[in-house]
């Protein structure tokens, strides 16, 4: 028998898709344009949080700069400035200092190699932790794609239909898609008489200024809930 499934996940989902500074480091890290991205949950291993301070005198600026802030803390600071750590000298206090302001303080970097797998994990933990739920793994970061697909961890993969063919996907469902690899929240579930059934998702980890839309089944990206390659998860 399936768990009880999470509604509110999707409207959550929804609110994260407003958070523009978020996606927009999706997009750019995606693009291996910078080495970071922005989580919302404080809770996570080696989140960069944002400096306590921000020096008054500009004469102390550049000491702060060199010894104060580790180069992830600088990393951050430099892409809402739009400048490059080697190009920050004393005349940049004013950019910095702007850049500072613009921090968000309960945003967090996540600093990983473009090596690390996409964004859509992140998405879903995210959401999870704006509905009030902190789920990570024992080293401290978000389950990764694989790991929900397999049904690790709080995550349990469901049925699809029961013994009648009814549809059991819900709204706030977790779709597993391309085989793993791929994870996104369920939107929409669309019961159709005359063609396959399918859902709307949103999620992470797409690049091309896509992150957080709703995405429904097109030709290029099938979301028909018997497509084999798609599974379906939902927290116990």
């Amino acid at each position: 028998m399936n768990p009880a499934p999470h509604t509110q996940l999707a409207i959550k989902a929804a609110t994260l898709a407003g958070y523009t500074t978020l996606l927009d480091t999706y997009d750019k890290w995606n693009g291996e344009k910078i080495k970071f991205v922005f989580t919302t949950n404080p809770n996570l291993a080696h989140k960069i949080a944002k400096p306590s301070y921000f020096p008054n005198d500009k004469l102390k600026f550049m000491d702060y700069w060199k010894n104060k802030l580790i180069w992830e803390k600088r990393e951050i600071l430099c892409y809402f400035a739009g400048k490059s750590d080697l190009s920050v000298g004393e005349h940049s206090y004013k950019d910095i200092k702007e850049a500072y302001d613009k921090w968000p303080s309960n945003h967090y970097g996540l600093v990983y190699g473009h090596d690390h797998a996409w964004t859509c994990n992140l998405f879903v933990g995210d959401a999870l932790y704006l509905m009030g739920r902190n789920i990570i793994n024992a080293n401290g970061n978000y389950y990764s794609a694989n790991q929900i697909y397999n049904g690790e961890g709080p995550f349990e993969i469901i049925e699809k239909r029961d013994a009648n063919k009814k549809v059991l996907i819900s709204v706030g469902d977790i779709a597993c898609m391309l085989g793993g690899i791929h994870v996104e929240i369920v939107t929409q579930v669309n019961i159709n008489a005359f063609y396959d059934d399918d859902f709307c998702s949103r999620g992470g980890g797409r690049g091309e200024g896509e992150d957080g839309k709703e995405r429904c089944d097109t030709l290029k990206t099938s979301r028909e809930i018997d497509n084999s390659s798609i599974r379906f998860a939902r927290l116990n």
